[in-house]
């Protein structure tokens, strides 16, 4: 089973070292594809270290760097993750079962800063009880699918400035796709934009996504 896990990133260098060991760490047959968006700092000189395939855009966008990874990738699936998130140990032994053709899923999730433990573990159930009840919800920063399912669907929306994980998932759920979401925490993640903004740029989000309104732009820092 060969797998792509596809990386965006934009001026990474305190993130990037420790994503891609984590990487390394699991026992899976996986290429590692780092689409950069113009990074300024040492990402792109710690990627070469790392020895993995490193793409460079002139224009930024997640959904954009997402998708021109999936474009190149040669693995059967992909694994999307972001910069500043790290693979436990036992990621690949439990997500390797859940790869399937017409399957697209996440993982639970936890934080570098513990202080907001307790907030990450509420997200992530928050996220299986939204599937079970309909809403698709998936987290970007560790999204696994198949290729030929991806790119049936058109991939990521490039014009969405939040929730482009659902976005997708809903997509591809009504193309036939089962929601898996893994009730294991398999990553962590950081909150590097601040956790009280992000909370407050994702709720806004939310209560457009019920008023089927779709948010393309939004005004914070670029990160990837």
């Amino acid at each position: 089973m060969k797998i792509s896990v596809i990386i965006p990133t934009l001026n990474e260098e305190k993130y990037i070292g420790k994503t891609i060991d984590s990487i390394k760490t699991q026992e899976m047959d996986c290429e590692i594809i780092v689409v950069d968006g113009g990074s300024t700092d040492n990402t792109i000189k710690i990627c070469e270290e790392k020895e993995v395939k490193i793409i460079e855009l002139k224009k930024r966008g997640i959904g954009l760097a997402r998708n021109v990874g999936a474009q190149i990738a040669r693995g059967e699936y992909l694994i999307f993750i972001d910069a500043d998130t790290i693979l436990k140990k036992d990621f690949w032994r439990i997500i390797k079962n859940e790869l399937q053709e017409n399957v697209v899923g996440s993982c639970y999730f936890g934080c570098y800063d513990t202080r907001f433990k307790f907030v990450y573990k509420i997200a992530s159930n928050l996220m299986f009880l939204m599937n079970k009840i309909n809403f698709t919800r998936l987290t970007g920063f560790c999204l696994f699918c198949s290729k030929k399912e991806f790119l049936k669907v058109g991939g990521f929306d490039e014009k969405l400035a939040l929730c482009e994980d659902h976005d997708l998932g809903k997509r591809l759920k009504e193309n036939g796709n089962l929601i898996k979401i893994i009730r294991k925490e398999l990553v962590k993640t950081s909150s590097r934009r601040g956790f009280l903004r992000m909370f407050l740029f994702y709720s806004y989000s939310e209560l457009m996504n019920l008023f089927g309104k779709k948010v393309t732009k939004i005004n914070y820092r670029p990160i990837r």
